[in-house]
């Protein structure tokens, strides 16, 4: 047998996936930080509000879970990258995962007072912010 040929990766861009991101590169040099530091910005501030309104630990473990679910959507929708099957099954497992650490103050059999009331209320405001910073 002679020499193997690469053929490269089977998920890595395709011409249509450049063609998706082509406006990218009609945006000025300049621009380019502002716009990458603009966001960044905002999601510090979503961060820092999540914190008021739900504990750390959870915060931490929705944000990351998000952000790796919605880099994979991403990744299909916008630059039209092809992704595995067992990619999209962790993508499942994660996202059943956030919707349970999500509602598990839901969960809680204490008696209904105001005090539960505002602290859920809360919390599904904690978990809005962190919605929204992803």
């Amino acid at each position: 047998p002679g020499p193997m040929i690469r053929r490269g990766s089977s998920h890595g861009l395709t011409a249509e996936s450049i063609e998706a991101i082509s406006m990218v590169h009609s945006i000025p040099w300049y621009l380019k930080p502002a716009i990458s530091g603009f966001f960044n910005f905002c999601n510090s501030a979503l961060r820092w509000a999540s914190y008021i309104y739900v504990p750390a630990s959870k915060a931490e473990m929705m944000i990351a879970g998000t952000e790796l679910t919605l880099s994979v959507v991403a990744s299909r929708l916008i630059r039209k990258r092809f992704v595995s099957e067992n990619r999209w099954v962790a993508v499942g497992i994660t996202s059943v995962g956030l919707v349970l650490i999500g509602f598990s103050h839901l969960m809680d059999t204490d008696d209904e007072d105001e005090v539960d009331v505002a602290n859920k209320s809360r919390h599904t405001t904690g978990n809005l912010l962190i919605l929204g910073q992803s």
